[in-house]
């Protein structure tokens, strides 16, 4: 059954690994993030989504940050690709575009 990873419920992480992997299957990503606890409507920890972002083969590290603007952020950091998160929503920064 094909899945649109967007109209999943609280899948802010679902959509980000998603999109950092190379847009495999949806149905992959689901599923991969659903064995490490993912459940619609609840998204998933930092933990979760970390060993779910090394699971499908996604190198990361954590790189913690002094609070800032978004503005700010992008002009230090808006020349890579990565995972950005906050206290309750992951996103990707694609060299200076939001994800």
């Amino acid at each position: 059954m094909k899945i649109d990873v967007n109209k999943v419920p609280d899948a802010c992480a679902v959509c980000a690994l998603h999109y950092v992997a190379g847009s495999p299957p949806d149905d992959m990503v689901l599923r991969v993030c659903r064995s490490l606890g993912f459940k619609e409507g609840e998204g998933m920890t930092d933990q979760q989504w970390i060993k779910a972002a090394k699971t499908l083969g996604i190198r990361v590290r954590a790189v913690p940050i002094k609070a800032m603007t978004l503005k700010k952020f992008l002009r230090i950091h808006g020349d890579k690709l990565l995972f950005a998160s906050t206290v309750d929503h992951l996103f990707v920064v694609d060299h200076g575009v939001l994800i």
